[in-house]
């Protein structure tokens, strides 16, 4: 079973970054899905990961981190290691699906996982992972670009890849937001300096038209004199 598990988890998750549906629906649908024991549990990382990217390229985000959320409780296995030893490839993921859903106290536990296993295996590839998992939760590109550069000396690609692609929506929002900043204080700039306008744009100028007082008396022109005609 475990190697079975293996086989088909890779299988899925390799055409799942390929976006071959057909291939990862065969995949997946040869093993049956239902939860991974304890015994299998070292060996079914990479069906775990398929599935939750299977889940978010239909558009399950919830689904997709809810099938990655038990490989953040294992422990260390002395006799045969991490329960989840390969976890460092999908715990990036998993930190920003969780800042997606709004499940923050789950995006954090991701990180500090991630942070944890580094410490204990300080390797190129779960020190990267760390970086990612540092740069999504503060939304800070500095990390992000950091992990960025360790996967590409590693010749990690396809994290690679993941990380500019996360690098570049965190920038890409941050740009937006200086625009609409930007173009705020300009308007709050104009405002000020046009005149009959209070600091945040508003008019003093009165309303075009004449205005009858609550008592019936005569109507008044812009400048407070009474129109002829009087009272009706």
């Amino acid at each position: 079973m475990s190697s079975r598990l293996v086989l088909h988890g890779l299988a899925a998750l390799i055409a799942g970054h390929r976006d071959d549906r057909a291939a990862v629906k065969r995949h997946l649908t040869a093993v049956p899905n239902r939860p991974i024991s304890a015994q299998c549990a070292r060996d079914a990382g990479y069906l775990l990961a398929a599935r939750a990217l299977a889940a978010e390229q239909t558009g399950q985000a919830e689904q997709a981190l809810a099938v990655l959320a038990p490989t953040i409780a294992p422990t260390i296995e002395p006799d045969c290691g991490e329960a989840f030893e390969k976890r460092y490839l999908w715990l990036p993921d998993m930190v920003r699906l969780a800042i997606a859903v709004g499940e923050g106290a789950i995006a954090r536990s991701a990180a500090q996982a991630c942070a944890a296993d580094a410490a204990q295996r300080p390797c190129p590839r779960w020190t990267a992972a760390t970086h990612h998992c540092r740069g999504l939760l503060p939304a800070d590109a500095a990390p992000l670009l950091a992990a960025a550069d360790q996967y590409r000396t590693a010749g990690r690609s396809l994290e690679l890849g993941r990380t500019l692609e996360d690098s570049a929506v965190l920038l890409a929002g941050r740009a937006t937001r200086t625009r609409r900043a930007r173009r705020a204080r300009r308007t709050r700039r104009r405002s000020r300096r046009t005149p009959g306008c209070m600091p945040n744009g508003t008019s003093l100028r009165p309303m075009r038209g004449s205005v009858r007082s609550a008592s019936g008396a005569a109507p008044v022109d812009h400048a407070g004199r009474r129109r002829p005609g009087g009272m009706r």
